[in-house]
């Protein structure tokens, strides 16, 4: 019984240093992606590291694997979790998908991924999207037309009150619709002359 248990342990470490050496040898190439992906959405100013620290050995090895980030010059670096803000963690946490490029398939939700961002940027996000939902299933909420404007299928949110409380409601936009919603999403109204400005910028990110 002894024998079998040190055996065990044994395999068990061998496997923890050959995924430790894999890790480490990923890490470079896998922060260099992920900044270029930072890049690419108009977070050219944060630094992204990688940090992995010894702790007991588990089902995942003895690694204690951590993303830390420094969004602004001159300041320390920190873990994701502590400084980031919602939009930004759901920017980074795009850059991080879009760097494994699809290997874990799941469904992914972002929240906030618009926040503080132009027209312009925004819509290099929803190309990030895009590509990231080929392999993934996306929910994204979002108040821009140019991340909205990507989607495959788009749902409207609206509230509506009932008396004394409020109602919302989830609605499914097709067709003349979804060109009136991701017009007033753009102008906050809708007519003809917007009508034909939503097609052609519908027509340009296709």
């Amino acid at each position: 019984m002894k024998k079998d248990l040190e055996k065990y342990e044994n395999e068990i470490r061998k496997k923890s240093d050959f995924i430790h050496k894999e890790r480490i040898k990923a890490k470079k190439d896998f922060e260099k992606k992920v900044k270029e992906e930072l890049s690419s959405i108009g977070m050219k100013d944060v630094e992204f590291v990688v940090k992995i620290e010894r702790k007991e050995i588990s089902s995942t090895g003895y690694d204690r694997v951590e993303f830390y980030i420094r969004t602004n010059p001159g300041e320390s670096l920190k873990p994701l979790k502590e400084v980031a803000s919602g939009g930004e963690k759901s920017r980074i946490l795009l850059s991080i998908r879009n760097a494994i490029r699809g290997e874990l398939t799941r469904v992914v939700i972002f929240d906030e991924i618009d926040q503080g961002l132009s027209f312009a940027a925004a819509k290099n996000v929803g190309r990030k999207l895009k590509e990231l939902s080929k392999k993934n299933q996306l929910i994204v909420i979002t108040h821009l037309a140019s991340i909205g404007a990507f989607a495959d299928t788009h749902f409207s949110v609206r509230k509506r009150k009932k008396g004394d409380s409020v109602k919302v409601e989830v609605i499914e936009v097709k067709e003349e619709e979804r060109l009136k919603e991701i017009g007033r999403m753009m102008f906050g109204k809708y007519d003809d002359g917007i009508k034909r400005q939503v097609l052609n910028f519908l027509s340009e990110v296709k």
